[in-house]
C-alpha cells in the first residue's frame, strides 16, 4: 500500500509517495494531493528539481480564501521513502490586478506567461535552502523577462523601466560572511548562523551575478533592433571587514544601547528595576533612529505617548539644541570598535549640513552620521564611496549602450542616481522633472547638449 502522511501545517494536505521507483530501485519522487478523493495530484516533485506554478488555495490574514501560486521542491528522500525533506514556498495570489495598469494586461500575461510567481528570501546558511531561494528567483527572472517581451509585442511599448531586486535581497542573506576577516573572527566563536566554509559564500556571489547576467542577456537583442539600454542601480552592497557596529544604526528602528551609555537615551524600568524595551521620553534628550539619523527630543516639537497613557513633551530647550548636537557629535567621534580600537563613525553633521549628501530637511534627523568604512552595514549607513572586501562597494553602477550614447566611451564623471532621470529625459526629448536635482550625463551623449 502507498503510505499516506497527513501534514496539518500545510492546509491538511496529504502526501502520497509515488510507487514508481527509479532504475536503481529507489524512490525519487512524491505526489502531493489536496485530498485522498482527488484523482490528480496537486503536484509531483522529483528529487532535486523545483516544481513551479502550483495552483493552490491560500488564506490571507483575514482568513479569506484565495487562489494562489507557489513552488515546491523535494531535496531529500530515503531510499525506502520512509522519510523526506521538502520546501514549500510562500504563496502569491493569482488575482493581483491592483498591481497592473491597465489591468487587462494581466489577463493575457497569466494565460501566456503565467501568474506572478512568488520569490523567497532565507537567511539560514544552508546549501539546500539557499538553492531553493535561488530557484525561486530564477523562475521570477524568466517570468519577468517573458512578460516584458509580451507587453512590448502586444502594446507597442517604446520605453521600458525594468526593476529586478534579486541582487539586493539575496545578497543581504549572506554577504556579511563574504568578509574573510569577519568569517575568521566568527569561526573562533561559532554561532548557529555560521556553518559553511568561506569559499561557499564566494561561490554563491558568483551564482547570483551569473543569474543577474542571464536576466540582462534576455534584452540585449534589442540593441540590434535600434533600442538604447541603460543598466544602473540605486546602490550596491559591501562585505565589511567587521560588519556593522552593533550598538549604532538599525534599519528596523531605534538604536538604544550606545545612546543610553552616552547618557542621551533612557528606558523605562519595571517594578524590580529591570529594563523594558520602552523609551522613557521624560529622561531622553536624543535618540538614534534607523540607519543614520539622531533626533533631539525638543520642547515644542516632539510629543510622545507612553504605554501607560502619559503624554510627555520633549525635554530639550531649543536654546540648548546647538550645543547638545555638538556634544553628541563629539561623543560619536570618540566611539571605538572593541576589536580594532578605531573609530566607528566617519562623519557626523547637523541637519543643515547634510544637504551636501542629498539629505537634510524635515525627513532627516537633527544629526546625520555615517559609519566608518569596515564597520558599516551592507548599505544605507555609509558614504556611497565606501568599499568592502572582494571588490564590493556601496557605489552604484551605470552602463549605457545604443543610440544617443557615444561608443566605447568611459567618463570620469561620477554619475549619480539623481542624474538618471534627467539623462533619460534628454534621450527622450522630454522636459526634466520640475524638482530634478541631477543633470544629464552629457559627457557620454553623442550630441552637443
Amino acid at each position: 500500500k502507498v503510505p499516506v502522511i497527513k501534514l496539518k501545517e500545510f492546509n491538511e494536505l496529504n502526501i502520497l509517495f509515488n510507487k514508481n521507483e527509479n532504475e536503481e530501485g529507489k524512490y525519487d519522487r512524491i505526489a502531493m494531493y489536496k485530498s485522498k478523493k482527488d484523482a490528480e495530484p496537486l503536484a509531483v516533485m522529483v528529487l532535486g528539481q523545483i516544481t513551479s506554478y502550483i495552483i493552490d488555495d491560500g488564506f490571507d490574514k483575514k482568513d479569506e480564501k484565495h487562489e494562489v501560486v507557489r513552488h515546491m521542491k523535494l531535496f531529500e528522500i530515503a531510499d525506502d521513502a520512509s522519510t523526506f525533506r521538502m520546501w514549500i514556498s510562500a504563496a502569491m495570489r493569482t488575482d493581483m490586478y491592483d498591481t497592473w495598469s491597465p489591468q487587462r494586461m494581466y489577463d493575457y500575461i497569466k494565460e501566456v506567461v503565467g501568474p506572478t510567481p512568488p520569490t523567497s528570501n532565507m537567511y539560514e546558511q544552508v546549501e539546500d535552502l539557499h538553492q531553493c531561494m535561488m530557484d525561486s528567483w530564477a523562475i521570477n527572472i524568466d517570468w519577468q523577462a517573458k512578460t516584458i517581451h509580451e507587453i512590448i509585442k502586444r502594446e507597442g511599448i517604446e520605453v521600458v523601466f525594468s526593476h529586478m531586486h534579486n541582487v539586493d535581497l539575496i545578497n543581504h542573506t549572506f554577504i556579511t560572511f563574504m568578509s574573510k576577516t569577519l568569517h575568521s573572527m566568527m569561526s573562533l566563536n561559532p554561532t548557529k548562523q555560521l556553518g559553511l566554509a568561506h569559499e561557499v559564500y564566494l561561490k554563491w556571489q558568483d551564482q547570483l551575478y551569473d543569474e543577474t547576467d542571464r536576466y540582462l542577456g534576455e534584452f540585449l537583442h534589442f540593441l540590434d533592433e535600434g533600442w538604447t539600454i541603460i543598466v544602473t542601480s540605486d546602490h550596491a552592497q559591501v562585505a565589511s571587514s567587521y560588519s556593522k557596529y552593533a550598538h549604532l544604526g538599525s534599519v528596523t528602528g531605534w538604536s538604544l544601547r550606545l545612546m543610553q551609555q552616552l547618557g542621551y537615551t533612557d528606558v523605562i524600568r519595571d517594578a524590580d528595576g529591570n529594563e523594558t524595551m520602552e523609551v522613557d521620553w521624560s529622561k531622553t534628550k536624543a535618540i538614534a533612529n534607523r540607519s543614520a539619523d539622531i533626533y533631539i527630543n525638543l520642547k515644542g516639537r516632539n510629543v510622545h505617548t507612553q504605554k501607560d497613557g502619559r503624554v510627555v513633551e520633549g525635554i530639550v530647550d531649543p536654546a540648548d539644541k546647538y550645543e547638545l548636537e555638538e556634544q553628541i557629535m563629539t561623543d560619536l567621534y570618540a566611539v571605538k570598535h572593541p576589536v580594532t580600537g578605531k573609530r566607528v563613525v566617519s562623519l557626523a553633521v547637523r541637519n543643515k549640513d547634510a544637504v551636501h549628501f542629498g539629505l537634510g530637511g524635515p525627513e532627516s534627523g537633527d544629526i546625520v552620521y555615517f559609519l566608518a568604512e569596515g564597520y558599516n552595514q551592507h548599505h544605507g549607513d555609509s558614504l556611497s564611496t565606501f568599499e568592502g572586501e572582494y571588490n564590493t562597494s556601496v557605489s552604484p553602477i551605470f552602463v549605457a549602450a545604443g543610440p544617443g550614447f557615444k561608443s566605447g566611451e568611459y567618463t570620469d564623471r561620477i554619475i549619480r542616481q539623481v542624474d538618471f532621470a534627467p539623462t533619460i529625459s534628454a534621450l527622450l526629448g522630454v522636459r526634466m522633472p520640475a524638482q530634478c536635482e541631477g543633470s544629464p550625463a552629457y559627457q557620454i551623449l553623442d550630441w552637443e547638449f
